[in-house]
């Protein structure tokens, strides 16, 4: 439990997050986790205890459904250059472009995976819009 309040610098890099190590490999955790939770804000220390009895007060396995979410799901964007044209690859949402990367984006219509596109003229930023 962390007894300050979390500022913007908590995650000093954009490393995998490893639970029972340090980043940088060393210092193995060698016993047993059983529970991880990472969340924005803190909790008052009855608020832990609470959750922390609620696990241990209870010898059943208890087997929850999925967790379902209204987040947006992910995509990549992949892309390739071949014979001087620029290839982009995704599985699903619509394909958008602008002449900034923090421009207008406008749909592409009528595009689909793959798209190709010449090499030429002036730049232009591709994203995916899910929904």
């Amino acid at each position: 439990m962390c007894n300050r309040p979390p500022s913007g610098n908590d995650f000093i890099n954009q490393a995998d997050l490893n639970l029972g190590r340090f980043t940088n490999g060393f210092f193995y955790f060698t016993g047993t986790l059983d529970e991880a939770r990472i969340q924005a804000g803190t909790n008052s220390p009855n608020y832990i205890w609470a959750s922390w009895m609620t696990v241990t007060q209870n010898p059943a396995f208890v087997n929850y459904s999925p967790v379902s979410s209204s987040a947006v799901p992910s995509v990549t964007l992949n892309f390739q250059v071949s014979g001087g044209k620029l290839i982009l690859t995704w599985l699903q949402g619509t394909l958008q472009s602008a002449s900034q990367v923090n421009g207008q984006y406008n749909d592409l219509t009528g595009i689909t995976s793959p798209y190709t596109n010449a090499i030429t003229g002036s730049q232009q930023f591709f994203r995916v819009r899910i929904r």
